[in-house]
């Protein structure tokens, strides 16, 4: 006589296979989630190398949007900036491997150069002035997302203004934007940031 699986035994494995999934599945998807936030600081800290680098170097940072600079640096001149007129006398790289080319959610990194973004620490009567500022603009990024990565980063979920109370607040390399879900991402401020 030929044995075989009872019903009743077929629908407590596929049961006990249901249960199985359901604790190990949003632990699996929370460990991708977590594995895409430090790609992104990996590829922040990386590009903040290469800027640094690259002004250790020159003299100058890359302008705006101008990662070619990182990159290559054909003829003294990059494919996208002369900087000074002169092309970009004392470069060393490349400054770094390769562009990211995406971010994990979709978005792209672009390099910023200017006063957009407050870095400084307002004063006690609410007055600053902004100093020019070199930095990550990464989009199109999740809010909870960009909330989770500036835990990471500064330690606190805070997009405060930071306003000095003594010693200084704790404000950090990252702010972010959630209106457009931007996250901005410092390389270098002439202002003291309090970390």
């Amino acid at each position: 006589m030929k044995k075989s699986f009872t019903l009743i035994e077929l629908i407590v494995v596929i049961a006990i296979i249901a249960i199985l999934a359901a604790i190990i599945a949003p632990n699996a998807f929370k460990v991708i989630e977590k594995a895409n936030r430090s790609a992104t600081i990996a590829d922040f800290r990386t590009i903040k190398t290469a800027s640094m680098a690259f002004y250790a170097d020159t003299g100058n940072w890359p302008v705006d949007d101008c990662e070619e600079a990182l990159l290559k640096n054909q003829n003294n001149t990059t494919v996208c900036a002369d900087i000074n007129g002169g092309g970009i006398s004392g470069w060393d790289g490349p400054y770094i491997e390769m562009w990211p080319a995406k971010t994990r959610w979709g978005g792209v990194y672009n390099l910023t150069n200017d006063v957009g973004v407050n870095w400084s620490i307002m004063d006690a009567t609410g007055s600053f002035n902004p100093p020019s500022s070199r930095y990550i603009t990464i989009n199109s990024t999740p809010l909870e997302t960009i909330k989770k990565l500036d835990i990471q980063i500064d330690g606190e979920s805070s997009n405060a203004t930071c306003v000095a109370d003594g010693p200084g607040r704790a404000c950090g390399q990252h702010r972010w934007n959630a209106t457009s879900y931007s996250q901005y991402m410092l390389i270098s401020t002439e202002s003291s940031v309090f970390n």
